[in-house]
């Protein structure tokens, strides 16, 4: 029985492609969760700080957007922007930069 000389290893090549392949796959993977916990985040820091703004919004506008800029800072993202429109707060909070863009949190709220 005679061996073809040209097709040694080719299961090894394959197989380490493969192997390549399903790695960079679940890391990708795991960057897109961590992206999505980052997101979450920000949207809940979003929340919470238009909440805490709009519950001190009889100490006044610059008040209530210093608290949300303390409680945003406190769960680890930026605040953007606070207005103030009446009684009604708006925020825009950012957090770190990932491979999937800047995840972006918007949130209103009033007493």
């Amino acid at each position: 029985m005679r061996m073809r000389l040209g097709d040694r290893g080719s299961a090894s090549v394959l197989g380490a492609g493969m192997v390549v392949v399903l790695v960079s796959l679940a890391v990708l993977g795991v960057r897109f969760g961590a992206a999505v916990v980052v997101r979450h985040r920000v949207v809940a820091a979003a929340d919470l700080a238009a909440l805490a703004a709009a519950g001190r919004l009889v100490e006044g506008d610059d008040a209530a957007c210093g608290w949300a800029e303390r409680v945003v800072r406190e769960m680890g993202a930026v605040l953007e922007r606070c207005s103030v429109r009446g009684w009604e707060v708006t925020v825009e909070v950012s957090g770190p930069a990932s491979l999937f863009g800047t995840p972006i949190g918007l949130a209103r709220a009033g007493p």
